[in-house]
């Protein structure tokens, strides 16, 4: 397909990659080449990236929050060795909290499921 080139029956691909982002972000908006596109997307990426190194998180309303979290350093075994015990080191880590307008886009209430209640104290 060339860079400039959309068409009629698209097909989204079951994993969304960053080039398939790319080309739907093309696809999605008219005088968007694919090119400027892909360099729109990885642009995002890596500010993106830059700001979870720098200890920043990143929130998108309705679709998430992006946020590092320290993991405890905590004990461990070693499969092969289950005598051997050691400690695995504290370290951070990328987590990402999906935000209400996912969770309920999601999972779809039914029209005859009822609304779940919390059941009253005694």
């Amino acid at each position: 397909m060339s860079a400039g080139k959309k068409t009629a029956a698209h097909t989204p691909p079951r994993v969304m990659t960053r080039k398939s982002l790319a080309k739907e972000v093309a696809l999605a908006c008219p005088g968007v080449s694919l090119r400027d596109a892909n360099t729109v997307v990885q642009t995002a990426i890596n500010l993106m990236t830059q700001a979870l190194i720098a200890g920043r998180s990143i929130q998108f309303r309705d679709l998430g929050v992006l946020e590092v979290v320290t993991r405890c350093a905590r004990p461990g075994r070693n499969p092969r060795k289950p005598d051997e015990r050691y400690v695995i080191p504290e370290r951070k880590a990328a987590r990402f909290r999906a935000g209400a307008y996912l969770k309920k886009a999601l999972n779809p209430r039914k029209a005859n499921q009822p609304h779940k209640t919390k059941k009253a104290k005694k």
